[in-house]
């Protein structure tokens, strides 16, 4: 039987120790666009947690995608431990295939500590529809008069449960603001460990960010002559979550400009916490003048 998507981001998170501070996880699915850079960011997560105290979970990340490759194929994640503080760790993380460096990660560890709190006001929530009032993304797909992607991001066995309330191909179009906002969770339990569902949230990360780079020229993936890629990634987190109980992504362009692209996305739980920050650089190549 062929695994489903989450099947396959458990494999892929599931990294084996091949020597100190080194690790081997499995490429992404075979595909002519290379490996897709949330498999990276999870992966590199649970790379340099491994090498950090249970008590410490991760608090901020900072990714470059420093080469494309193919998407089959192990990789490789050398850790080094930058410091280890009183309350803080800061691990550095490169990626490699056959020596060549495809990924780099900075990321650090605060162990729980009290404070202040404050967070600014939730945008769509807790007015915005709900998951249970969207159609899931493979009903959205069917219901497209023209086709979303190619057949390979179509049909991509996905780890995530994904609704969309605004987006290009959802049903009330793109945001006030053309962002993207979706719902996501896991479709079954991802078990209690708190780096797993940090990786696995970097990696879902990464599912759509770079799209609201397109949605203000009015641009599609299906788009002959367009190249999007990932340039680089950072996200903070801000409190424990799950991936496996619905949060709320929602994500909006900030500026295009010379060939590049930043977006911006904040998640948030379904009481409207916020968790975790994601923004993202992209490169953007456009085949023309926007329609």
């Amino acid at each position: 039987m062929t695994a489903d998507g989450l099947e396959l981001l458990e494999a892929a998170l599931d990294l084996t120790e091949i020597g100190p501070d080194t690790f081997e996880g499995p490429g992404d699915l075979d595909n002519e666009y290379g490996i897709f850079g949330g498999h990276l960011l999870g992966q590199g997560v649970i790379a340099a947690g491994r090498t950090v105290a249970a008590d410490r979970p991760i608090h901020s990340l900072h990714a470059y995608f420093v080469s494309g490759a193919a998407a089959s194929g192990d990789l490789t994640y050398r850790v080094e431990r930058v410091r280890d503080g009183g309350t803080f760790s800061h691990r550095e993380v490169k990626a490699e295939r056959d020596g060549r460096e495809l990924f780099r990660l900075v990321a650090s560890f605060h162990g729980k500590e009290p404070g202040p709190e404050f967070e600014a006001e939730p945008t769509g929530l807790p007015d915005g529809p709900g998951p249970s009032e969207v159609p899931s993304l493979p009903e959205l797909l069917d219901q497209a008069s023209e086709p979303v992607f190619d057949d390979y991001w179509n049909n991509r066995p996905r780890a995530f449960d994904l609704h969309y309330v605004h987006a290009p191909w959802a049903q009330d179009g793109p945001d006030d603001d053309a962002g993207i906002r979706v719902w996501w969770r896991t479709p079954r339990p991802l078990g209690d460990d708190p780096l797993i569902h940090a990786a696995a949230a970097a990696f879902m990360a990464d599912e759509s960010i770079s799209d609201n780079i397109l949605t203000p020229h009015g641009y599609t993936w299906t788009d002959e002559g367009l190249m999007v890629v990932s340039l680089d990634h950072a996200m903070w987190f801000h409190r424990p979550f799950r991936v496996d109980d619905w949060l709320l992504f929602t994500q909006r362009p900030l500026a295009t400009f010379g060939a590049r692209g930043l977006a911006i996305g904040e998640i948030r739980d379904a009481a409207g916490r916020l968790v975790a920050t994601a923004t993202q650089e992209a490169l953007l190549r456009t085949p023309g003048p926007s329609t």
